[in-house]
């Protein structure tokens, strides 16, 4: 399978798989407001938190160059903070942040 044609499928299945995930209450929690309520259910649920930072094309506006360069990787990039379960399960999933920006 080509790449433009995996790209193809994966915007083509998305939606569903979000249909599916929100009917089974498998979502990640994107407000960190409703987190607590989350962590709350399972006392002694073990978790981790770990943030990934992706590379993204180099942005031809200068100021928005200098948003996105991380210093950490020498590269331009965005972030995301992850809360999962050590089954795997993804309990939070926060906001895309530019490479900037603190973890």
């Amino acid at each position: 399978m080509s790449q433009v044609q995996a790209n193809e499928w994966i915007h083509r299945l998305s939606g569903v798989l979000n249909q599916a995930l929100g009917y089974e209450k498998q979502l990640p929690e994107r407000e960190p407001a409703n987190l607590k309520a989350v962590l709350d259910v399972c006392p002694s649920l073990e978790f981790m938190i770990d943030g990934t930072e992706r590379p993204i094309n180099r942005p031809k506006d200068k100021k928005d160059r200098k948003t996105y360069y991380s210093g950490k990787k020498k590269a331009h990039t965005v972030k995301n903070n992850i809360i999962s379960e050590r089954g795997g399960k993804v309990l939070f999933l926060s906001d895309t942040y530019e490479g900037k920006k603190h973890d």
